[in-house]
């Protein structure tokens, strides 16, 4: 992960899988802020939280919503289902 001074404020780029994936770059009007955003994004590869979600641009609202319902909602219909 970089900060970069730009014209427009500061710039953070960063890779999700390391040198050969697909980079990503947010710009922020302060260094704190970008550094905030930096942080938050190093936490959440530290707890193996699902970033792809966050930082890729091509998903939906839609998209996300039926990710996070068949991750999360559907395995407690199921298990509730098999108990009763």
């Amino acid at each position: 992960m970089s900060i970069k001074k730009i014209n427009s404020g500061y710039e953070v780029r960063f890779r999700v899988n390391g040198r050969g994936s697909r980079a990503h770059k947010k710009v922020f009007p302060t260094k704190a802020e970008c550094e905030r955003f930096q942080r938050y994004i190093i936490a959440q590869f530290e707890t193996q939280a699902d970033a792809k979600l966050l930082l890729e641009k091509s998903n939906t609202c839609t998209t996300y919503l039926n990710e996070w319902v068949y991750k999360m909602i559907l395995p407690i219909f199921r298990t509730s289902l098999l108990v009763a």
